[in-house]
């Protein structure tokens, strides 16, 4: 299918038919729409006119806008790096030793993740401001709205949710094997994780609110990537999530696709 923009009357042209779509982001202006593909950033107009494309060099598994909608951040989990780029393809700062990154809704600090050094937050030079322990941190790690907490997933002990001076808030202890943080709500009320239940491939998304009640769970249909698997769509009544077929590990000329389903669960078309 297409991707459609907020008011659905613009789209997005899927990813090349040869290459799998990895990530999605939406510039906070509403200007914008970046996709990740293989190791291209491809940013479309509200008019799903292709801007430009972005050799980064390395996988895009995550994307995310600088609150100004001037710059992308990127990571890639098997180069463990993350990079900032402006919107004119000029590469800011590159972080090493890094499977995941959020910026903060002010824009004045990044937070990684890696399996070994846990959640690490940095000012934009890449001067480390702070450490938190989270064993086994690569699965996805995102700000909150109000720029106040930060959480992040774990192979082994859910989403962990902490202040920014790393004082714990809460643990999200996600049924499954290994537990993804997909992000808040654009008012922040609502966080979403993923969990990896089965070897098969299955999935159960979780939307919880702020005081951990899960308010909604439904289940998926297909595997899903490393690494931002899931973002709330810009007016939040709607989520996007990434399929990746196991067959695209050793095929790329398989697509894979990103839908989108309502808040119950229902899916959307496309």
């Amino acid at each position: 299918g297409r991707i459609r923009l907020q008011g659905g009357r613009q789209e997005v042209p899927d990813a090349p038919a040869d290459h799998a779509a990895t990530a999605i982001a939406f510039s906070p202006d509403g200007s914008l729409v970046a996709l990740g593909v293989g190791q291209t950033i491809l940013l479309y107009g509200r008019n799903g006119n292709l801007q430009r494309e972005i050799e980064t060099g390395a996988n895009v598994d995550s994307l995310s806008f600088t609150p100004d909608s001037s710059a992308v951040l990127t990571s890639s989990r098997y180069q463990e790096t993350s990079s900032l780029w402006s919107i004119a393809g000029d590469l800011q700062l590159r972080i090493p030793d890094s499977w995941g990154a959020a910026m903060s809704p002010d824009g004045k600090t990044l937070a990684t993740i890696a399996w070994a050094t846990g959640i690490k937050l940095w000012d934009v030079h890449g001067r480390l401001l702070r450490e938190i322990r989270h064993p086994k941190a690569d699965r996805g790690i995102a700000f909150s709205p109000d720029g106040k907490l930060v959480a992040a997933g774990s192979w082994v002990s859910g989403v962990g949710v902490w202040t920014l001076d790393g004082k714990p808030s809460r643990l999200f202890k996600v049924p499954g094997r290994s537990a993804y943080v997909a992000g808040f709500s654009p008012d922040g009320r609502v966080l979403a994780t993923v969990a990896d239940t089965q070897s098969a491939g299955e999935l159960t998304v979780t939307l919880w609110n702020r005081d951990g009640k899960a308010l909604h769970t439904f289940e998926g249909r297909a595997y899903i990537s490393w690494v931002a698997p899931l973002s709330f769509a810009p007016d939040g009544k709607s989520l996007y999530l990434n399929f990746i077929s196991p067959a695209s590990w050793t095929n790329p000329g398989i697509p894979n696709r990103i839908v989108q389903y309502d808040l119950s669960g229902n899916e959307l078309d496309n």
